[in-house]
């Protein structure tokens, strides 16, 4: 706090001429940036709902843009403690865990601005959030969005006259949890053994591994993936789409098993079955999984290229 008024003070003008503020962590540092990003969330978000209960206009700063705003402000967000990831009514409390920390005393300092990016070094924090039982939250709040998404289309399919065009949504596969940061970048060695993805901890608990996006390694400006690294890659995609190939072919036989042994107990052509009613719109796995939490980077987890020999 202190270093960011006396920056303030000596470039009074950085704000106003586009100026941003950043966060860098390390190791377990990384762990007290997630922390402080999460009492920010925190603050926010009680007073948003402070600001509907009230019936009074929220700030148009508030809650993610508070890059150069003055603790003592009366804009600036008030400091808390417990940031508590489950404060909505409808959260399973069998399933509750957290995604902040908990501290013995309240927290007396926040940061007086929401950064523009957020970087954490070989970051240990997804061993933390797993320690904290934040996967289960972050699987509850994917699955409420799948609902909504589920309920709006059936909405939209009722209104419109051409259901042809909605016969497909796509499916918030990955959690809509985020943090207040332009972007969030998790980079780490594949070889740190104390360095562990965020991502995984942001997709349904029983996805398998060929759910999991392809990594995204940092490259140098103007060059590519070592080419040892895209031999990785390409072994693991003909990996991946021999498992989906089988897969696909377990779900094919059995669907058909399925409808041989429905119509050898019943000739009669089924409702569902009628080629004259059109199916109902349905939501599909996405192409490419975007993950909230990135921020407008829409991933989260850069690995770092390894070497030959790692």
């Amino acid at each position: 706090k202190d270093l960011y008024h006396g920056f303030r003070q000596v470039h009074p003008d950085f704000v106003k001429n586009g100026g941003k503020f950043s966060l860098v962590g390390h190791s377990l540092g990384s762990v007290i940036v997630w922390d402080i990003l999460s009492i920010l969330k925190e603050n926010a978000e009680e007073r948003e709902r402070e600001s509907s209960s009230s019936g009074e206009d929220v700030n148009p700063l508030f809650p993610f843009d508070f890059c150069g705003v003055d603790v003592n402000d009366s804009t600036a967000p008030a400091t808390g403690y417990q940031a508590y990831a489950t404060t909505d009514e409808n959260a399973n409390n069998a399933k509750n865990g957290y995604w902040g920390p908990s501290l013995p005393k309240p927290f007396t300092k926040s940061i007086p601005f929401v950064p523009d990016f957020s970087i954490f070094l070989g970051s240990p924090i997804g061993l933390f959030l797993t320690l904290r039982g934040a996967h289960a939250v972050f699987d509850e709040m994917r699955t409420r969005a799948v609902e909504d998404a589920e309920q709006k289309l059936q909405e939209a399919a009722q209104k419109t006259f051409n259901e042809d065009e909605l016969q497909e949504m796509e499916e918030p596969f990955g959690s809509p949890f985020n943090l207040p940061s332009g972007s969030i970048y998790n980079i780490f060695h594949p070889s740190d053994p104390v360095a562990y993805r965020i991502e995984p901890l942001l997709l349904p608990r029983d996805a398998n591994e060929s759910d999991f996006p392809p990594p995204v390694y940092l490259v140098k400006q103007g060059k590519g993936v070592r080419l040892h690294v895209k031999a990785m890659q390409i072994g693991d995609g003909i990996r991946k789409s021999l498992f989906d190939t089988s897969s696909g072919l377990n779900t094919f036989f059995t669907q058909v098993t399925e409808h041989a042994v429905k119509s050898l107990g019943d000739e009669k052509l089924d409702d569902n079955d009628s080629p004259s009613k059109k199916p109902k719109p349905t939501l599909v796995r996405p192409k490419e999984i975007k993950f909230t939490l990135g921020g407008k980077s829409n991933r989260v987890d850069y690995p770092l290229q390894p070497g030959v020999i790692d």
